[in-house]
């Protein structure tokens, strides 16, 4: 997969997880502006569970 086709998958997960979250838009102002940076806050059970299922995902892959 290139780079500008992980990019887009990127995208789409992005405006789907918006879709289905209640979120915040704010403006920072800044002398020099590096982009926008998106910060997702969660519990640590969470990302507990989301760090669990890539690891398992990624032991699978291995098995392949």
């Amino acid at each position: 997969m290139t780079t500008e086709e992980q990019r887009e998958q990127f995208i789409q997960k992005l405006a789907e997880m918006l879709r289905r979250t209640p979120f915040t838009f704010e403006f920072n102002v800044k002398k020099r502006p590096q982009g926008i940076k998106i910060i997702y806050e969660l519990k640590q059970e969470h990302l507990d569970a989301i760090l669990a299922a890539e690891a398992k995902n990624h032991k699978q892959e291995d098995c392949l």
